[in-house]
């Protein structure tokens, strides 16, 4: 078996493109950074009180160890092990917004399926293809009608075991942007696959970030998305491909992406699928939703209601950008990708 490619401290499947030599001396930004659900969150602050990076972070830290499945005191495993009871209110909001979002994706988001994830094991060193039978019985408690909200009450019905691992970098990038309005700042908060710009470039300009190539490494992107923000506004930016967490085995790769339908990695025409929200919890969940549904009129639907839009990359090396983000999206000189051209009406 093939070990998962590594990731690098400062990879992330979005880079933000730092063109700010036009910038006044004094938007040098302050610096934060540490690791947090397992990924590295950094946070650069243009002005405002030196200590708000810090701060940032440690909302992060404290959102992991109310919902984090690896910490055996956290408010989701307390839940897991009891089977019912009365989680912190954040705790209790986040999963009951992400059970509802689950549903109205048709369980392409189910954060009910914890236990299948925890027998391939990609959060660890050594990755496994699962037992046939020990996946069939780790389906069968999954479920969104598994978790019972009663007042603060939640009940987990069937064994379920929640995960919030699809929505807790969005979750917690949602927190930052709170943190940030409430100064007069601008910033860039990364956080793995999820980025947030926030405010007004200094120096004046677009935001610029780079979408990681599928087929490059940590630090290569193949287009970019420019956002012009006014003071205040944010813009949440999240990409899940098949190519961050993979391991082969038998000749076959596997990687992280799992259908809830069936238990094994999704198998369609994509590689990756880049969310772009005023929302960080929508668009860490829906890259992730997006990427199980594969294209289509319920993934047009959700882009619709939920998102400022969406690029689709494929195997084939054609994309699709929808019409949200078609002023924002630029292909680079050199990519290996053809923008695909709009099926033609039967």
């Amino acid at each position: 078996m093939t070990k998962p490619r590594p990731v690098a401290a400062a990879c992330a499947a979005l880079i933000l493109l730092f063109s700010l030599s036009a910038c006044r001396k004094n938007a040098a930004p302050t610096e934060s950074d540490g690791f947090v659900m397992g990924s590295f969150f950094s946070v650069k602050v243009y002005g405002g009180d030196e200590g708000l990076g810090r701060e940032i972070l440690t909302d992060a830290g404290r959102l992991e160890s109310l919902i984090s499945v690896t910490r055996t005191d956290s408010d989701i495993s307390r839940l897991i092990e009891n089977g019912t009871g009365t989680p912190d209110k954040e705790t209790a909001a986040l999963l009951r917004r992400s059970v509802d979002l689950g549903k109205d994706t048709c369980g392409a988001l189910d954060v009910t399926l914890g236990a299948v994830p925890a027998l391939w094991g990609f959060s660890g060193e050594e990755p496994r293809l699962p037992a046939e039978a020990d996946l069939k019985a780790a389906l069968a408690t999954a479920g969104l009608d598994n978790v019972v909200f009663s007042g603060d009450t939640v009940t987990l019905k069937n064994g379920a075991k929640p995960d919030l691992g699809a929505v807790g970098k969005g979750a917690a990038l949602d927190a930052a942007a709170a943190a940030l309005k409430s100064q007069k700042v601008s910033a860039v908060v990364s956080f793995g696959g999820s980025v947030l710009v926030f405010g007004q470039k200094p120096g004046g300009g677009p935001w610029t970030v780079g979408v990681r190539d599928p087929k490059g490494d940590e630090a290569s992107y193949f287009a970019t998305l420019s956002f012009a923000l006014q003071a205040d506004e944010a813009v949440f930016v999240s990409t899940s491909g098949s190519y961050e967490k993979t391991f082969t085995e038998n000749g076959k790769t596997y990687h992280h992406i799992l259908d809830p339908k069936t238990g094994y990695p999704v198998e369609n025409d994509l590689v990756s699928v880049t969310a772009v929200a005023s929302d960080g919890f929508l668009s860490d969940a829906l890259s992730t939703a997006l990427f199980v549904l594969g294209p289509g009129d319920r993934a047009d639907a959700l882009c619709k209601k939920y998102l400022t839009g969406a690029v689709f990359v494929y195997k084939d090396g054609t994309v699709s950008v929808t019409d949200g983000l078609a002023d924002a999206f630029s292909l680079t000189e050199d990519a290996p990708y053809r923008l695909r051209q709009p099926e033609a009406a039967a």
